[in-house]
């Protein structure tokens, strides 16, 4: 350990926390490397070295000067921190703090500043010294603007969980922020753009700079918790009354940082602050329309905000946004735009307002960019309005269809593949586009994204080969399917992942109907893992389950295969589900076990008999037709009467 950090003075610091230093348990505890000298000082060190003797001898005059030389001084390599941590340069700057003139403690902050990169002084040091100092130096002096703005913007640099104090001083730090943005509506409402000077002036930009200082601060722990108590949220809500832009877009930059904690956007008045948020979309400010946007974007996650957003027309300015020919060169503002329209997409009168805008017309240029960000949320929102079969015969113009086929094989980002493979899916509707899905080889795509690291992407893409067989053979006839692809299918089976089982298990009912795919399915134990599967108690994986095994057991070597593994009596129990799909396809799937003796013998044991006796009451001329030949079954080979 370096004998600078051994001469440290235990000084008391005037502020309004209690001031410790930590032991030297609790340096170990934190395992930083601490710079040492070595025996003999390099050139570079004895230059530092003795500039830093300089500060701490000479008089006010001299030590401004040698403060202004130090700054200008390599500082952040390992030798310069070594004679910085040895000679107390630290305490020094420390004691400038908080008994120096402004023009020395403004230096001493940017040299503050330059040191923060060394791990040691960020987590030790400059936690409990600096930091304490800072909370003595927030005063409401505005003359001393400057100084009080470059210690509020160490904060984010300062506080450190690690250290017990941290918290205390982030603590206070919040309070000290929200008292800067306490400004009377006089202020805000009288100060314009055009003043750039005057006491009113510095107010507002210290109000702004306070909002910079809380969005860093907005990450740190308990600092949710602490903004509410002095509440915060009025405090911001009030400021939208101001005419300076500087200050309304600082404003929202930290609400768009406060989106991401769902507790302190409920606190805002969400009817108020979205009529606000669209009031300044109305500015002629590009700069400021563009974080409104964003803004607005971040806190329609929530649904409240949705809803608020939609009643007060905010999805029709958006659109218009969308529209103009101006907006269409700001790649920041339509990615806000379709990123907030996806959010308001999930609600359905939504949807049919925006296909009525004809929108799809309008971002189909985009889809079919080469800015994957760009391209992620327009394909996602189109991937929301492009449902109907109307709105689905619009993809096949502009060659948008091509585009989003090519991005299912080409994209990285994985939300952006399911909105792809969304699309391609829904796009089957139309028999003109079923020809193009053809043409590009979809399928292909399709079955190679089985072996994708994401379960989302892998399900979405069972489900659309799944869906797509029903229409085109194109399916069947890919090389992937022939190469492995169905017996990639049996082994997602046993996935982890919900969502990737039941788009498998689905896909098996649907491709099994070929009698080639059930051979291959059945060679690779599709029987023996759905029999397990059939122990689930999920309605919506039981009635998948149920009916591909109504499908797979179609032959009496399936069937008696799924008896001996003890699938039948967990197969029983969905006749007394309360779902009727559930129903239906255990009989169904009860019809083609029964072909073997052994299996009628379980059927009969596990009571399903008086069951099936009503099921042939049934409305469903097919479960009718199942249950009585169920029952056929069951007293033909067991003589049951």
């Amino acid at each position: 350990m370096s004998k600078g950090i051994l001469h440290l003075k235990k000084k008391k610091v005037k502020a309004t926390l209690e001031h410790t230093v930590p032991s030297y348990e609790e340096v170990e505890l934190l395992a930083l490397p601490i710079p040492t000298l070595g025996k003999k000082l390099t050139p570079g060190q004895w230059v530092i070295q003795k500039q830093v003797r300089r500060i701490q001898n000479g008089n006010l005059e001299d030590t401004r000067r040698y403060l202004t030389e130090l700054k200008d001084m390599e500082l952040k390599n390992e030798e310069s921190q070594a004679v910085v941590f040895a000679s107390g340069l630290l305490d020094t700057l420390v004691n400038i703090l908080e008994s120096g003139d402004m023009v020395s403690k403004i230096t001493s902050i940017e040299i503050l500043e330059a040191l923060c990169f060394v791990d040691l002084y960020h987590r030790y040091l400059c936690t409990i010294n600096i930091g304490v100092a800072m909370c003595s130096n927030l005063v409401g002096d505005y003359n001393s603007r400057k100084m009080v703005l470059k210690l509020l913007c160490l904060f984010k640099l300062v506080t450190d969980r690690k250290i017990v104090q941290a918290e205390a001083v982030a603590s206070n730090a919040i309070g000290k922020l929200l008292g800067y943005l306490n400004v009377d509506s006089g202020i805000l409402q009288k100060v314009t753009d055009e003043v750039k000077t005057g006491d009113r002036f510095d107010r507002l930009i210290l109000a702004a700079e306070a909002c910079s200082c809380l969005s860093l601060l907005a990450s740190e722990k308990h600092f949710y918790t602490r903004f509410l108590e002095l509440n915060g949220p009025k405090i911001i809500q009030k400021l939208f009354e101001a005419r300076s832009t500087v200050l309304i877009i600082s404003v929202i930059t930290l609400i768009e940082e406060l989106s991401k904690y769902e507790d302190i956007i409920s606190a805002f008045n969400i009817d108020q602050l979205v009529s606000s948020l669209l009031n300044t979309m109305r500015q002629p400010n590009s700069e400021l329309q563009v974080k409104t946007i964003s803004c607005l974007s971040s806190i329609t996650h929530f649904t409240p905000a949705i809803e608020v957003f939609i009643r007060y027309k905010g999805v029709e300015r958006f659109v218009y946004f969308l529209k103009r020919k101006d907006v269409k060169r700001e790649t920041s503002v339509i990615k806000c735009v379709t990123k907030a329209l996806s959010n308001c997409g999930m609600k359905p009168n939504t949807v049919k307002k925006l296909r009525e805008m004809n929108l799809i017309d309008y971002l189909a240029p985009y889809v079919t960019g080469e800015d994957e960000e760009l391209v992620a949320p327009c394909c996602i929102l189109l991937s929301q309005i492009a449902t109907s079969q109307e709105s689905v015969a619009l993809l096949r113009y502009g060659e948008v269809l091509q585009s989003v086929i090519k991005l299912i094989s080409t994209a990285t980002n994985p939300t952006l593949i399911v909105a792809a493979i969304s699309i391609v899916s829904n796009s089957i509707d139309d028999k003109a586009n079923v020809e193009i899905v053809e043409h590009e080889e979809a399928a292909k795509f399709l079955w190679s994204l089985l072996n994708h690291e994401e379960p989302e992407v892998i399900a979405a893409a069972v489900g659309a080969i799944a869906k797509i067989s029903m229409v085109s053979e194109s399916v069947t006839r890919s090389s992937h399917f022939l190469a492995g692809g169905l017996e990639k299918l049996v082994i997602l089976l046993d996935h982890t992942v919900p969502s990737v089982v039941l788009s498998c298990t689905r896909a098996i009912s649907q491709l099994a109907k070929d009698q080639a795919a059930l051979d291959i399915l059945i060679d690779h134990s599709v029987i023996v893992k759905l029999a397990r599967l059939t122990k689930t108690k999920k309605p919506k994986l039981q009635h998948a389950v149920a009916e591909a095994v109504a499908i797979c057991s179609s032959s009496t070597g399936a069937a008696s295969c799924y008896g001996k593994c003890k699938g039948i009596k967990h197969l029983i129990r969905y006749l007394w589900s309360r779902n009727r799909k559930i129903q239906r396809g255990c009989v169904l799937a009860l019809a083609q076990l029964s072909v073997t003796e052994d299996n009628c013998m379980e059927i009969a044991q596990h009571g399903a008999i008086n069951v099936l006796i009503l099921m042939t009451s049934s409305y469903d001329k097919e479960e009718r037709k199942a249950a009585a030949a169920t029952i056929a079954n069951i007293r033909r080979l067991t003589r049951f009467k």
